[in-house]
C-alpha cells in the first residue's frame, strides 16, 4: 500500500526529528514539518498533505485545535492530535472537530505508526463510503420506476396498531406520480401524507402484516381514487422494519383491461339476458358457451354442458347421424365467408323430453379457429298448438295434470272454480266433482270480502299476486300452508284467474325448527360462563355474549356490526390475528395458551383463547368463533403448586444432601488438620536452617546445629510427609469439588421461576437430578445413564424440568424400595437415557420396581392421588410434572408399566412446541 504524504505541525524540534526518523524507517518518504498553524494552512493550500500530525500547543496565534478546524473545514484532510497532557477544555473543543484520534507524547515507534495507519485506513474507508453513497444516489435518482423506502414504526404490540410507516426516501419518478415536493414527504407518516390509503388500499393491512411478520416480497395493484390512476406495486422487507417499494404506472393498461372486461361483461350480459338459447361450439362440435335460456330450454346446466359434444347434449339418438352430417357440411361451407342458416330440428332435453327447436347458425373466427354461434328458439308450443288443433282437450288435460303445482282456474266474474288439475285435488283433498262450481273464497280465502275484492281488482289490472296462506279443514283432515300465485287471463273477451299453489308446509316446519334451533343456540351461548365472540369473514363482530361485556366493559350493541380489530380492546392483537389466520388456513381450532389482557383498572388478566373456524356445508369459511376463558386464578394456583412441590422436594432431599456434604467435609477437616501439623514441623526445620545460616555467616561452629536439625528431620519422618502431602491436597480438592457440585446442582434446582424460556441442556439437567436425588436411590438401586451425544439446546424452564426429573426419579426409587421390601434379594436398577428424535428430544426413565396396578393407571395424574402412606406423599408430583411438560412446554408425558416388573416414563420435548 502506497504511503500517504505527511505534514507534522509541532513546535518541538526533538519531537519532529523523532517522528521523521520513525516514519522514514516505516517507509514514509514525503514528510514535511512546521511549528506554526498559519504556515500549516498555507502548505495545505499549495501542496496539500494526505495526513497531518498536529500538536495541540503551537507557536504563534493559533493552537492545534483551531488550526485543525480550519484545515478540516476547508480541505477535509484527516488530523491526528499529539499532546503530552490533555485538559478537559481541549477535549471538549477537539470533540467538535472530526479528528482521527490522540497520540500521547512521548510516543513509541509502534504507537505512532499504528495511529497513522489506522487513521489512513479509516479515511480511505470513509471516502469509499462517500463514493458508494454518490453512486447509490445516482442510481436511485435515475431509476425509471417510482421508488420509495419506508420504515415501520416500532410499537407493533399496540392495541391501536395502525400499520403506519415513516417515509425515508423517494425518487423523482415517485414525486412526479404523487405531485408532492420531496421536502413534504421525507421523514413523514405514510398515513398522514396519504390519509385515504387504508380506504383506497384495503389490502394494505395484508401487505403490512406480511412484511412485518413474514418478511417477504408482496405484489399488489393499487388504485388511487382521487387521481383515478392504477399503480403496480412490489414491496420487500429484509428485516420486518424497513420496506422498499417499486411502483409502476399501469393506468393505461388497467383502463384497457377494464374496457375489455366491460365489453366482455356486456357480451356476457347480452347472452345471459337473451330470451333465446345461445350456445357456441368449435369445429368438433364441442360446446364452449351455454346461456341461461339454453339451460332453461334444454334442462341442462351450464356446468354439465360446457366441454360436451352438442350431439350428446340435444340430439335424439335416432338423429345423431343426421345432426353430424348437417353440422359438418355447414361448417365446411361457412369457412372463409359469413353464412347464416335457419332450420327446424327435433331435439331432446336433459329430462329426456322431446322438443322442437328453430336454430339459426352463423360462423365466426376466434383465435384462429372457426366457431359456430347457434341461436335457438323453443317452438314446441307452436308445434303443440298445431297438434292441439287436432286434440285440444286431451293435450290440455295432459298438460294440466303434468304440472306438479296445484292449478285452479276461476271465473273472474262469478269467482267459481271452472277447472283444476290433479295436483290441486291432491293438495286440497277434494274430488273433481266437489271442487268444480265451488266458490274460490270457500277454498282459499282467509280474509274478509273487502280485502278479497281489493285483491281481485289488482289481479284484473294485470298484477301478479302472491300470497302465503294457511288452510285448515278439520272435517277433511287438511292443515297445510300454501304459497299461491294468481294471474289473470282473458280468453275470448272473458276474464279468468289462474291460481297456482304449492304446499310449503314442510318448508315452514323446517323454518320453525331452524328458528327454534337458533333460539336454543342463543340460549346455550348466553349460558356459557366464558367469553364467546363471533367474527364474520369480513372481520365484523356478529356475537358478543354477556361474559364478554363484563370482561371487556363493552356492550354488545356497541360492538356488533363493527370491525373486530377496531373495537379498542387492550390485548395482543397480532397474536389474535395470527391465530385467526392459522385457523382459516388449517380449517381447525387454534389455541393461544396465554393471552394477556389489561382491563380498564390496569389489572392484568390472563386468558386461554381458542379460535374455531365456522364453515358451511361446502367447507367455505364463513367466519370464526373466539372462545376465551379467564385463567388468571388458575395460573396463580398452578405456579403456587409448582413452588410448593419444589419446596417439598427440597425438604425431602435436604437430609440426603446434608449427608452427601458431611462426608467430604469430614475428611477435608482431617486432611486440613494433618496439613497444619506437617506445616508446623516443616516451619520448625525452616527456622533451624535460618539460624544455621546466621551461624555460618558469623563463622561459628555448625556441628551442634547440624546434629539438632538431623534429629528433628529424623523425628518428623520427612519422606512420609513428602509423599502424603500431595495426596492430601488432591483428596481435599476432590472433596471441595464434590461439595461445589452439590451446591451448584441445588442452586440450579432451587433457582426462582423464570418468566421466559432460556436455552436448556437436557443432559446436564439429568445429571444434576441424579446427583441431587442420590440419597433416595443409592441404598436400593443402581442408576445407569445412557445420554445421547450432541443433543441440541432447547428452549425451556430449567428449574421446572429438573423438578419433573427428580419427582419421577424419586418415585422410581420408592417403587424399587417397595419391591425390595417384598424380595430383599432383588437388585434395583434405574436406567435413564436421552436421544434426539426427528422433531423432539426424548427422555426415558426405566425402573424395575413394583409397576403401577392397572386399576389406578388412569388416576396417577389426578391431583392429590397417591399410593404412598400418610405423610409420605401429597399426590401432586405427577400432576405437576404433567402440567410442566405438556402445558408449559408443549411436550408429552407417557408411561408404560407392567405390575410386578417395573415402569417406563417417556418424556418428549418438541423442538417446535406448536
Amino acid at each position: 500500500m502506497e504511503k500517504p504524504k505527511v505534514l507534522i505541525v509541532e513546535d518541538s524540534k526533538t519531537v519532529v526529528l523523532l517522528a521523521e526518523q520513525i516514519l522514514m524507517r516505516r517507509g514514509y518518504r514525503d514528510i514535511r514539518s512546521t511549528a506554526f498553524g498559519e504556515e500549516a494552512l498555507a502548505i495545505c493550500e499549495s501542496d496539500p498533505p494526505q495526513l497531518i500530525l498536529m500538536d495541540i500547543m503551537l507557536a504563534g496565534e493559533w493552537d492545534g485545535i483551531t488550526t485543525a478546524g480550519k484545515i478540516i473545514e476547508k480541505f477535509h484532510i484527516p488530523v491526528i492530535f499529539m499532546t503530552a497532557a490533555v485538559e478537559d477544555e481541549f477535549l471538549e473543543r477537539g470533540a467538535v472537530i472530526s479528528n482521527y484520534g490522540y497520540l500521547i507524547k512521548p510516543f513509541s515507534e509502534f504507537s505512532l505508526y499504528a495511529a497513522l495507519r489506522n487513521a489512513w485506513i479509516r479515511f480511505e474507508m470513509e471516502q469509499e463510503l462517500i463514493r458508494q453513497e454518490s453512486r447509490y444516489q445516482l442510481l436511485f435518482s435515475h431509476r425509471t420506476g417510482a421508488f420509495l423506502y419506508l420504515r415501520f414504526y416500532e410499537n407493533k404490540s399496540d392495541a391501536s396498531f395502525s400499520f403506519d410507516a415513516e417515509i425515508v426516501e423517494v425518487n423523482q419518478h415517485f414525486l412526479d406520480i404523487v405531485g408532492i415536493d420531496k421536502g413534504q414527504l421525507i421523514h413523514q407518516s405514510l398515513l398522514k401524507i396519504f390519509p385515504g390509503l387504508l380506504r383506497a388500499l384495503p389490502d394494505w393491512r395484508e401487505i403490512a402484516i406480511a412484511l412485518l411478520f413474514d418478511r417477504k416480497t408482496i405484489h399488489k395493484k393499487i388504485y388511487l381514487p382521487n387521481r383515478r390512476e392504477w399503480l403496480s406495486g412490489s414491496f420487500y422487507s429484509p428485516d420486518g422494519v424497513h420496506v422498499a417499494g417499486i411502483l409502476e404506472d399501469i393506468t393505461e393498461k388497467q383502463n384497457m383491461e377494464n374496457d375489455l372486461r366491460q365489453s366482455e361483461m356486456k357480451f356476457r350480459s347480452l347472452v345471459r339476458s337473451a330470451q333465446d338459447a345461445i350456445f357456441m361450439m368449435d369445429e368438433e362440435c364441442i360446446l364452449s358457451l351455454w346461456n341461461p335460456a339454453a339451460e332453461y330450454i334444454f334442462s341442462i346446466s351450464e356446468e354439465n354442458a360446457i366441454g360436451q359434444s352438442v350431439y350428446r347434449m340435444i340430439s335424439p339418438p335416432e338423429l345423431v347421424a343426421d345432426y353430424k352430417k348437417f353440422f359438418n357440411e355447414w361448417l365446411q361451407e361457412s369457412k372463409g365467408r359469413t353464412t347464416n342458416r335457419t332450420l327446424e330440428l327435433r331435439a331432446v332435453t336433459g329430462k329426456h323430453d322431446q322438443i322442437y327447436i328453430e336454430i339459426s347458425l352463423s360462423a365466426v373466427m376466434l383465435d384462429g379457429n372457426w366457431q359456430a354461434i347457434c341461436i335457438v328458439r323453443d317452438i314446441s308450443k307452436r308445434k303443440m298448438t298445431e297438434k292441439l288443433l287436432q286434440d285440444k282437450e286431451e293435450r290440455y288435460r295432459t298438460l294440466m295434470d303434468s304440472i306438479p303445482s296445484g292449478v285452479v282456474i276461476v271465473d273472474a266474474e262469478s269467482m267459481l272454480v271452472v277447472d283444476c288439475n290433479q295436483a290441486a285435488l291432491g293438495l286440497l283433498r277434494y274430488t273433481k266433482e266437489e271442487i268444480l262450481g265451488t266458490s274460490c273464497q270457500d277454498i282459499f280465502c282467509t280474509v274478509g270480502e273487502a280485502s278479497c275484492s281489493h285483491l281481485c281488482n289488482r289481479i284484473k289490472e294485470g298484477e301478479i299476486a302472491q300470497r302465503e296462506l294457511e288452510i285448515k279443514k278439520q272435517e277433511r283432515g287438511v292443515h297445510i300452508t300454501l304459497v299461491k300465485n294468481v294471474v289473470s287471463i282473458r280468453i275470448q273477451n272473458h276474464l279468468f284467474f289462474i291460481e297456482s299453489f304449492m304446499d310449503i308446509s314442510e318448508q315452514k316446519s323446517s323454518e320453525r325448527k331452524i328458528q327454534q334451533a337458533h333460539d336454543e343456540i342463543q340460549s346455550l351461548l348466553s349460558s356459557i360462563d366464558s367469553i364467546i365472540i363471533g367474527i364474520s369473514r369480513e372481520e365484523e363482530v356478529t356475537h358478543w355474549n354477556h361474559i364478554a361485556e363484563n370482561t371487556f366493559g363493552l356492550k354488545a350493541e356497541d360492538v356488533i356490526g363493527k370491525k373486530f380489530f377496531s373495537i379498542g380492546m387492550n390485548w395482543a392483537w397480532p397474536d389474535v390475528f395470527e391465530g385467526m389466520c392459522e385457523s382459516y388456513s388449517t380449517l381447525s381450532a387454534t389455541h393461544i395458551d396465554t393471552l394477556s389482557y389489561q382491563d380498564r383498572s390496569g389489572a392484568e388478566i390472563l386468558l386461554a383463547v381458542t379460535i374455531n373456524p365456522i364453515m358451511d356445508d361446502k367447507k367455505n369459511i364463513r367466519g370464526c368463533l373466539l372462545y376465551a376463558k379467564d385463567i388468571t386464578k388458575k395460573r396463580v394456583m398452578e405456579m403456587q403448586l409448582i413452588q410448593d412441590q419444589k419446596l417439598k422436594s427440597i425438604g425431602e432431599l435436604s437430609a440426603g444432601i446434608s449427608h452427601e456434604i458431611n462426608t467430604p467435609t469430614q475428611y477435608i477437616m482431617e486432611n486440613t488438620r494433618f496439613l497444619q501439623e506437617a506445616f508446623e514441623k516443616l516451619a520448625e526445620v525452616y527456622r533451624r536452617y535460618q539460624r544455621l545460616e546466621s551461624q555460618f555467616q558469623q563463622k561459628q561452629d555448625l556441628s551442634e546445629s547440624f546434629q539438632e536439625i538431623s534429629q528433628i528431620i529424623s523425628g518428623m519422618d520427612l519422606p512420609y510427609l513428602v509423599e502424603e502431602i500431595p495426596v492430601t491436597f488432591r483428596q481435599t480438592m476432590q472433596g471441595l469439588e464434590h461439595v461445589a457440585r452439590i451446591v451448584k446442582s441445588m442452586k440450579s434446582f432451587a433457582r426462582p421461576d423464570q418468566e421466559e424460556k432460556v436455552p436448556v441442556i437436557i443432559n446436564s439437567l439429568v445429571e444434576d437430578a441424579v446427583f441431587l436425588a442420590k440419597n433416595e436411590w443409592k441404598y436400593d438401586a443402581e442408576v445407569q445413564l445412557e445420554l445421547g451425544a450432541g443433543l441440541p439446546a432447547m428452549e425451556g424452564f430449567p428449574a421446572e424440568i429438573s423438578q419433573v426429573l427428580i419427582n419421577i426419579l424419586v418415585n422410581a426409587a420408592h417403587a424399587i424400595q417397595e419391591a425390595r421390601n417384598k424380595d430383599p434379594e432383588r437388585k434395583g436398577k434405574i436406567n435413564i437415557s436421552t436421544r434426539l428424535l426427528t422433531d423432539s428430544i426424548e427422555i426415558r426413565i426405566v425402573d424395575n420396581g413394583t409397576g403401577i396396578p392397572e386399576k389406578i393407571q388412569n388416576r396417577i395424574y389426578d391431583p392429590f392421588f397417591t399410593t404412598k402412606g400418610v405423610g409420605k406423599g401429597t399426590g401432586q408430583g405427577l400432576s405437576i410434572a404433567r402440567f410442566i411438560v405438556v402445558e408449559k412446554h408443549g411436550g408429552s408425558l407417557l408411561f408404560e408399566t407392567k405390575e410386578g416388573e417395573g415402569t417406563v416414563f417417556i418424556i418428549r420435548f418438541f423442538m417446535d412446541p406448536k
